[in-house]
C-alpha cells in the first residue's frame, strides 16, 4: 500500500475485506438481491470487526489503487451517510480497469490490485447489466408459475 498514514492492522483488515467481498461477489447465486446481500454483508463485517465505515471509507480513499471497487460500491449504494454517487462509483468502477489496460506489460503490483480489477468489473457488470438481470430472473419466474398451471 502506498500511505504511510495506516497502521498495520489496518493494512491487513482491509486486505481482508478486499478478499472476502471478492468470495461474497463470486458465490452469489441471486443476482437480483446483490445489492442488498453485498450491503448487508458489508455492514455485517464492519461491525463484526468493530470498524467505523467513514474512517473504512478515508484508508480505501488514501490507496484508490488497490480499493476502487469497494469504494465504488460504497458511493453507488450509499453505504457511508447515505450518499449516493452513481457517476463517481462509475468512475471508480473503470479507473483500475482503464489503469491496467493502459499499461503495455499488464504488470501488477500485488494480488489486490488483481482483486480490485476483478471486482470491478463484476460491480461494473451488475451497474450496466442490473435490469436486464431482474427482468430476466422475473420472466423466468413467470414461466415457471405458467407453466404450474398447465
Amino acid at each position: 500500500m502506498s500511505s504511510n498514514n495506516i497502521t498495520k492492522d489496518d493494512e491487513n483488515f482491509l486486505k481482508n475485506f478486499l478478499k472476502d467481498f471478492y468470495r461474497q461477489i463470486i458465490n452469489l447465486e441471486n443476482y437480483t438481491k446483490y445489492k442488498n446481500i453485498l450491503s448487508e454483508w458489508i455492514q455485517e463485517f464492519l461491525i463484526d470487526n468493530e470498524k467505523n465505515p467513514e474512517i473504512i471509507l478515508k484508508l480505501m480513499e488514501e490507496n484508490e489503487n488497490w480499493f476502487s471497487s469497494l469504494i465504488g460500491f460504497f458511493y453507488e449504494f450509499g453505504i457511508v451517510h447515505n450518499t449516493i454517487d452513481k457517476n463517481k462509483s462509475f468512475d471508480l468502477y473503470l479507473l483500475s480497469i482503464n489503469k491496467y489496460e493502459k499499461n503495455e506489460d499488464k504488470k501488477l503490483t500485488s494480488m489486490y490490485q488483481l482483486l480490485n480489477i476483478i471486482i470491478s468489473k463484476y460491480l461494473l457488470s451488475f451497474y450496466y447489466y442490473k435490469d436486464i438481470l431482474y427482468n430476466k430472473y422475473s420472466i423466468s419466474k413467470e414461466f415457471k408459475l405458467w407453466n404450474m398451471h398447465m
